[in-house]
């Protein structure tokens, strides 16, 4: 559902800091704060929060999960209609 609401924006851009990692055998984590900012036409949505990024090893790394824990918004929510939860 997201890609079509991604779609219909300018621009997304995201602000990664405090990138911190934990590797075990085949799996690991990285742990980052992170800003994202959503642009359409002057209208413009920021989140800040966290991303929990869950990696497996098979050949090559992948990202197994995804987590955004979100702390904080400004602007305008209904830049991506209803398909964000709180």
């Amino acid at each position: 559902s997201w890609r079509r609401v991604l779609l219909r924006l300018d621009a997304v851009r995201h602000d990664l800091r405090d990138l911190r990692s934990a590797v075990g055998g085949s799996t690991g984590m990285v742990v980052c704060t992170a800003e994202i900012s959503h642009f359409a036409g002057d209208r413009q949505w920021h989140l800040i929060g966290h991303y929990r990024v869950g990696l497996a090893r098979a050949c090559d790394w992948r990202v197994a999960s995804l987590r955004f824990d979100l702390t904080a918004e400004r602007g305008d929510r209904g830049l991506v209609g209803s398909s964000f939860p709180r």
